[in-house]
């Protein structure tokens, strides 16, 4: 795994890229979560079918999953995306949040 780029209670997300991508020029990241029961397996199941099946330009889409049973972890592959999470940039604003108009445009 490469640089990891943040940590929440279930998974930890990592910076990855091909090995034969020398150049680092097509980065990717691997959301690495504990699935040590079937509940959390399924959650993961919907979730990756869901952010697998959106385009749009603001919402990370997820490309691949695979279950690592012998460790108890799922691995989703996800696109990666330059920047900040969206909480944190929610924080930037003035208010502490986005105006009406403002947060319309950004999922448009």
């Amino acid at each position: 795994m490469g640089k990891k780029l943040g940590e929440g209670m279930n998974a930890v997300v990592y910076l990855c890229y091909k090995k034969e991508d020398t150049d680092k020029k097509a980065p990717f990241a691997v959301k690495v979560s504990r699935a040590d029961d079937e509940e959390r397996k399924e959650a993961h199941r919907k979730e990756f079918e869901i952010t697998s099946s959106i385009n749009h330009r603001n919402i990370v889409s997820s490309i691949e999953m695979f279950d690592d049973e012998f460790k108890g972890e799922i691995y989703q592959i996800m696109e990666f995306i330059q920047g900040m999470e969206l909480l944190d940039k929610i924080a930037q604003q003035p208010k502490g949040h986005y105006t009406e108009e403002h947060a319309k445009m950004l999922f448009k």
